[in-house]
Order: structure tokens, then sequence, then C-alpha cells
């Protein structure tokens, strides 16, 4: 049984808790309650492991930390594609095994035949193809997001090329005519007459 005292000081504690402060605190308490209800309740099939789905999505929000609501987007399209495409795979598997034990072949040539006979397979093959493209889409779409977001853009290289022969810049002989073709690109500090 509680005492006054524990009620007293429970009381004080929690008068001095005002819940998060920084932006970075509240979005995070923001998404407290729905940290998974909504993707795994949409995603996740009666039947299969909610559990393993969140473990699933759990591990790429650790590997990715989406900073923004874009890139956490993404990462719901990557966590829905990869689950999906792991159905598939078990269908698959469900598939050749189903042929199995209605054969009386060894275990490889029956996997083989369904491959090549089954009706259902090119449609799996299909949505394996599909799933696999999609989290590729989005994992390419969220380091881009990510890269900008850090300055980096991602499609030029960090270190200088050596060796090349094409340079963006013009030399210093052209410099004058480009910058009076192009004043908006030159700081007239820079340029020597």
């Amino acid at each position: 049984m509680t005492t006054q005292k524990q009620i007293e000081a429970s009381r004080s504690n929690g008068a001095k808790s005002h819940g998060p402060v920084t932006p970075e605190g509240k979005q995070i308490a923001a998404g407290n309650a729905t940290r998974h209800g909504l993707l795994s309740s949409s995603i996740v099939l009666k039947g299969e492991s909610v559990s393993r789905f969140e473990a699933l999505y759990d591990s790429l929000l650790a590997e990715h930390q989406p900073a923004t609501q874009s890139e956490h987007a993404l990462v719901n399209s990557m966590a829905a594609a990869l689950w999906r495409q792991l159905r598939v795979w078990g269908f698959q598997k469900l598939a050749v095994d189903n042929r199995i034990a209605q054969s009386q072949e060894s275990g490889w040539f029956v996997a083989m035949e369904t491959y090549i006979l089954d009706p259902d397979i090119p449609t799996l093959l299909r949505y394996e193809t599909a799933f696999s493209r999609q989290f590729s889409r989005a994992l390419k779409e969220l380091n881009t997001l990510k890269s900008r977001r850090s300055g980096i853009c991602p499609h030029l290289p960090t270190e200088p090329l050596t060796g090349s022969t094409w340079d963006p810049l013009p030399d210093s002989t052209d410099q004058n005519s480009f910058c009076e073709t192009n004043p908006a690109t030159c700081n007239s500090n820079e340029i020597s007459s």
C-alpha cells in the first residue's frame, strides 16, 4: 500500500514533467502511440506475425534513421516491399512443398518441375520482381534525400577527378568572356583583368 509521502512525491515529480521540449523530442513523442499500428495493420495479413514485421520495420528504422516525413514514408515503402517479397517467397516454397508432398520423385526434380509447370509461379515471380524494384527505388530515393539533407550531391563525386579532360570551369583566358555572358554566376571580386 502506498503511503501519503509516496503519493505526495509522485504528484511533485509529475508536476515537474511537461513532456518533450525540443522539436526532435516532440516529433518522437507524436509517433509513440502509432509507431507500427497503422503500417502493420495494413501490411500484415491474418496468420502472419505482426511482431516479425515490427522487428523488420525496426531494423530498417535503425539502419536508415529517417529524419523527415518523406524519409519515413520511404522506409515504410521499403518495409512493405520487403515484407511482401518475403510473402511471395513463402508462397513459392509452399507451391513446391505441396508438389513434393504429392509426388514420388526427389525434391530437386519436383521443385524444377513446379517452376516450369505450375501456372501460378510466373505470377509470383513477377510479384517478386516488382517488390524487389519497389524496395530498390525507395532505398535509392531515401539515399538521395539523405544526401541532399547532408549537403552532399549523390550524383557527383565527392573527390575531385584527376586526369579528367573535361573542366566545368572556364580557364583564366576565357573567364572574362564567361562572366560577361553569365554575370550572375561570377563574383566581380574574383575576376582579375
